[in-house]
């Protein structure tokens, strides 16, 4: 299953790079309109710059790339890949919200790309680990990614007002 491992990581570094390039300049355009429906917590992703969205993806870049090469089809990588998926799902939903709302959607050609090959990495979990130790390393990793993107914007916020 090497390529997968390989295949997910250059996912990763696509999408990225998708959302460096195009979601900057996105939010910076229907700032107005998207402050009227974000969170007071959230607003603040609405003046990150692309530089700012580059440094916050090398960074989970980093992250994804280590473990992928540490510990490659063990339950944590399988946890990890599950919650990047959860991501390409958020992605989704975003979507539909910003249909509702009237918003062009920004082009996110990836997350339809690279959902098929997260589900066929997930459907080969079951045969590596036990299920119990699928869902463990998923909710772990949800919440690693959730707390890490929070403390990376919040890092990026500080350093703009300094």
């Amino acid at each position: 299953m090497n390529i997968e491992i390989y295949l997910f990581i250059a996912c990763f570094i696509a999408h990225e790079l998708e959302e460096v390039m195009l979601l900057p300049p996105w939010l910076r355009h229907h700032r107005h309109k998207l402050a009227k429906i974000l969170p007071s917590k959230l607003q603040p992703v609405l003046s990150i710059s692309r530089t700012g969205f580059a440094v916050i993806a090398l960074w989970e870049g980093m992250i994804i790339a280590t473990v992928s090469l540490l510990l490659p089809e063990s339950a944590w990588w399988f946890g990890m890949v599950a919650a990047y998926t959860l991501h390409l799902l958020l992605h989704c939903g975003q979507f539909f919200m910003l249909k509702k709302y009237g918003l062009p959607v920004p082009k996110l050609i990836t997350v339809p790309l690279e959902l098929p090959l997260c589900f066929y990495i997930l459907s080969q979990s079951l045969s590596v680990a036990p299920v119990t130790s699928l869902i463990f390393a998923s909710v772990i990793w949800t919440a690693f990614a959730a707390v890490n993107l929070a403390t990376a914007h919040a890092i990026y916020s500080y350093s703009r007002k300094r």
